[in-house]
């Protein structure tokens, strides 16, 4: 007997600018996918500004510091991303009071003082959220995804496993 395959359908929840292009990639990959969030307007992207901060998330965030690799791994990979989605990457760094300086620089970020704090190279953010929101979600649609304006339910019936 032959084995049938077909493609997996994947759902993912959340649809802030990672969620976005977590599904618009896992789309181009060969699933079936589908976006959900009740009300995309008010997600995390439209708060956080888009960043893509490493340096920072491990300063403010003590649960992020042990992931900074990974973090940092991350961020480099918008830089590929956004060029191949029309989205821009600004990696102009961040300012941080002082008393982080040492901090910063034990996770090996390049750290300069300026008015106000120190300056940490690096740390970046989408240069407009808003834009790179519609621009992914007009790949996912173009591409063949789907996105529904509900919240993720215990099962959901439109999901393989």
């Amino acid at each position: 007997m032959r084995r049938v395959s077909r493609r997996p359908r994947l759902i993912v929840a959340g649809a802030g600018v990672l969620g976005a292009a977590c599904a618009v990639e896992l789309q181009r990959r060969g699933a079936q996918v589908r976006l959900l969030d009740p009300d995309a307007s008010r997600n995390a992207s439209s708060v956080a500004a888009g960043m893509l901060a490493p340096v920072g998330e491990a300063l403010f965030d003590p649960d992020a510091a042990p992931h900074y690799p990974l973090l940092r791994a991350a961020q480099g990979l918008w830089t590929g991303f956004g060029a191949a989605n029309a989205i821009e990457v600004v990696t102009d760094g961040l300012v941080v009071p002082e008393a982080y300086a040492d901090r910063a620089e034990a996770l090996g970020a390049s750290v300069r003082a300026v008015p106000g704090g120190v300056h940490i190279n690096g740390d970046g953010r989408i240069a407009d959220p808003a834009d790179a929101l519609r621009r992914l979600m007009g790949a996912l649609v173009a591409e063949g995804g789907a996105i529904d304006a509900r919240s993720l339910e215990r099962r959901d019936e439109d999901a393989d496993g």
